[in-house]
């Protein structure tokens, strides 16, 4: 063999020896996806308490990280956990929260409701803050962010603040919901009990004399108590009206305000003032349309409501009318009595 011979053959199986060990020698890929690697990475991961290792799969660029511990109630729904408020107390669709692109339960026994507003789970706390309460139904919340922790590497912010309940449960406006229930009231006007008679053929009043007014025929719906219960926007609100006066405006520019249902007035007892609800016209009706005053009956409705845990009271008002004929009493003379 020549010399040249040789000096090839040597390159060849040089050559073929370093082919050989580019193939069988690991790469530097294949060791960071090997199962080592990965018990490396999470050998390096230290979850704090509250928190649960999740493992970066196999064969998988991502890392493995630490997320916040959601417990989920015992029975589901015992707390609305899965469903937020609707609109007139109908079925609403289960809620869905979700938080960089992890799906979560929306009630923890452990961290509260999910507040999509917030982006954070809230529960009330016992107050240690010296910010002024900005309303009587204000309560102190923790602030509980969702978020992952990967090797150490990442932030999550817990925060207290004041917020209103229904703003925290994702529900509406209790005062609004209530407004909703009162406004649907099945109450009315009082039935007028007045002296003299209206509907009596012939009755009418005169300038200076007694006149008497009360609530006759007293029911639940004309002077209360009346109580509804209601869900309204997916909040339960309760109302409880009451009457508290009766404003009667007597239809000669001048009213009266009286308390509780009154007194009947009775033929028996002559000529005498009311002793709880009573007036005296000074002028009579003859000019007035039909030459009557129109009497009205306003009565002024206390509601207390209770909706969701909130509370307040809100007044509304009923009407109703009756007309009166009021003259001058005539003067007569008797006998040789002078005039």
């Amino acid at each position: 063999m020549s010399a040249r011979a040789a000096r090839m053959l040597r390159c060849v199986g040089m050559t073929l020896a370093v082919l050989i060990l580019l193939v069988t020698a690991p790469t530097t890929t294949a060791i960071a996806l090997s199962p080592v690697a990965t018990t490396l990475s999470t050998a390096a991961l230290q979850c704090p308490d509250g928190w649960e290792e999740v493992a970066a799969p196999l064969n998988s660029m991502e890392p493995s990280y630490c997320r916040r511990i959601v417990e989920i109630p015992a029975t589901p729904g015992d707390e609305g956990a899965e469903e937020s408020g609707g609109s007139g107390g109908g079925p609403s669709e289960p809620r869905v929260c979700v938080v960089r692109g992890h799906v979560l339960p929306c009630v923890s026994t452990g961290l509260g409701y999910f507040n999509d507003a917030y982006n954070c789970y809230l529960q009330p706390t016992p107050e240690v803050d010296t910010t002024p309460r900005p309303s009587e139904t204000a309560v102190w919340y923790l602030c509980t962010e969702w978020c992952v922790l990967s090797a150490g590497i990442g932030t999550c912010i817990d925060s207290s603040l004041w917020i209103e309940p229904w703003i925290a449960n994702d529900t509406a406006n209790p005062a609004i919901a209530a407004g909703e229930v009162i406004g649907r009231l099945a109450v009315q006007g009082i039935d007028i009990g007045f002296a003299p008679d209206p509907d009596a053929a012939g009755s009418r009043g005169f300038v200076g004399m007694p006149v008497w007014m009360w609530v006759d025929s007293v029911t639940a719906e004309n002077y209360g108590p009346y109580t509804v219960a209601e869900v309204e926007q997916g909040v339960a609100v309760t109302a409880n009206a009451q009457v508290t006066s009766v404003r009667w405006v007597m239809g000669d520019g001048q009213s009266v305000s009286c308390a509780g249902t009154g007194v009947k007035y009775q033929v028996a007892l002559g000529v005498v003032d009311s002793p709880s609800c009573g007036y005296r016209y000074q002028t009579t009706s003859a000019d007035q349309p039909g030459g009557l005053f129109t009497v009205t009956a306003i009565s002024n409705w206390q509601v207390d409501w209770n909706a969701g845990g909130a509370t307040g009271s809100q007044t509304i008002e009923r009407e109703s009318t009756t007309q009166v004929d009021v003259r001058e009493l005539q003067s007569v003379n008797i006998g040789g009595a002078p005039g």
